[in-house]
């Protein structure tokens, strides 16, 4: 004789709260563990069921990231398959994300706070079909997003001016704010007269020491200048060809 299964409580109908504080709706029953909800919005999901009853469901267009981000519909997701690890792709979007609408980041890094993120961005789907299209595992475990290395001061990150990159191309061109001293960048006083300085390879290096302040700032420009041929020359192989005119053609101010 066929073992008869248990009847399926039919939920339809109910209404529950999600973590988020949203209301839900259980429009059909599947089967014993799994049903059809839909949000306030009108957006339907099919979803285990035990999620809707313990408030684990989440509305894949409510901006929960820093109150802009969303995570859409489709097939990427914030972690890999069959593990809790966070995937770079997720990282890189809520990062960037951060960087641009976190009041506690702002306090700690006060030259974001003029940065946004296109909409185009908003939603992780999006930034995952760009992110997948630029993204070569084999070579850029630990590149970086970079948002200024085709537009010099640019604030926006958009799927047009952002390109990966590695770590020590994202800090060659840097917007940093003046010391407090107000010198120019790469000068220092020393004495009476003043001094430039480059920072390459993780090391200070020392350009010389000059009378005023424009012969140091015109030293440490030129060899700055030469440190980002020098660096687009040792990476032209892997990075896009629109990173490495960008590069060769910086004007260094």
């Amino acid at each position: 004789m066929a073992k008869v299964g248990r009847p399926i409580k039919d939920r339809t109908g109910e209404v529950y709260i999600t973590n988020q504080g949203h209301p839900v709706k259980i429009i059909k029953c599947i089967d014993s563990h799994h049903c059809t909800i839909q949000f306030e919005d009108g957006v339907t999901l099919d979803v285990m069921t035990h999620h809707v009853l313990s408030g684990g469901v989440e509305n894949p267009y409510h901006r929960t990231i820093y109150g802009v981000g969303y995570r859409g519909i489709g097939r990427h997701k914030s972690n890999e398959v069959g593990v809790k690890k966070i995937t770079k792709m997720y990282n890189a979007w809520t990062s960037m994300l951060e960087r641009c609408y976190s009041e506690d980041y702002h306090k700690k890094f006060p030259t974001y706070i003029s940065c946004s993120v296109d909409s185009r961005w908003h939603c992780f789907q999006n930034f995952g079909d760009w992110f997948e299209e630029h993204y070569h595992p084999e070579y850029m475990q630990k590149w970086q997003l970079d948002k200024d290395i085709l537009v010099n001061g640019n604030k926006i990150y958009s799927p047009d001016n952002c390109r990966l990159v590695p770590r020590i191309i994202n800090m060659l061109i840097t917007n940093k704010p003046r010391s407090k001293s107000g010198l120019p960048r790469g000068v220092y006083k020393e004495g009476d007269k003043y001094s430039a300085q480059i920072y390459t390879n993780r090391k200070s290096k020392r350009i010389g020491l000059y009378l005023t302040i424009q012969e140091a700032s015109d030293a440490y420009n030129i060899a700055k200048k030469e440190w980002i041929i020098e660096v687009a020359e040792a990476w032209k192989a892997l990075i896009a060809e629109d990173i490495y005119l960008s590069l060769i053609n910086y004007n260094v101010k």
